[in-house]
């Protein structure tokens, strides 16, 4: 869990969070603006009750009042500005569809469900954050290198051993974080 401190700088704040490769690392002025929607969010969440005369005996016990941020949550907000998009809950990514037109139309709605479920549980997966970074500076990094190729094929240029410690997702559910993330960067 990371704090604001005076001395340190908003993007510096960000940028311990995300630990990406400076080269994944987004502009100065997005980072500032994830610091301040990560402010505006924790604000938002210290005035939804009040507290007043509530005397704390440790400090642990703060969280009992959900008036905090979790790390997931924060992560979440990061992923969301990085990608310009809402990673969970989002229609059909532009760069899947081709893969999802493809697969039983009785099916699809479940297989949409089932790769957003397997992305968030990645992602919220607290054993395997380092892993999860990893593979996503993975992808990032062939989507760049590889702009005009397909899901598929950006798919079997990824690394097969972070693919491998990658346990949270299927292949049809990597494929779509694939096409989140090409959708989502800027090329």
């Amino acid at each position: 869990m990371f704090f604001v401190i005076d001395n340190q700088s908003k993007k510096d704040y960000v940028k311990k969070i995300i630990k990406l490769n400076p080269a994944i690392i987004p502009k100065e002025e997005t980072l500032i603006a994830i610091f301040n929607e990560i402010r505006n969010t924790q604000a938002g969440k210290k005035n939804t009750s009040v507290v007043e005369g509530v005397t704390l005996e440790a400090p642990d016990e703060v969280l009992n009042y959900g008036r905090h941020l979790t790390t997931t949550e924060i992560r979440l907000l990061v992923l969301n500005r990085i990608l310009n998009q809402k990673v969970i809950g989002s229609n059909v990514p532009r760069s899947f569809i081709y893969t999802y037109s493809r697969f039983p139309e009785e099916n699809r709605n479940n297989l949409l469900e089932d790769c957003q479920l397997d992305l968030s549980r990645a992602l919220f997966n607290s054993n395997c954050k380092e892993d999860f970074w990893k593979l996503f500076e993975n992808i990032y990094n062939i989507i760049t290198n590889n702009p005009l190729d397909n899901i598929n094929e950006l798919y079997r240029k990824l690394d097969k051993n972070i693919i491998n410690r990658s346990m949270d997702f299927t292949t049809l559910s990597l494929k779509y974080f694939i096409s989140v993330i090409k959708d989502g960067i800027e090329l």
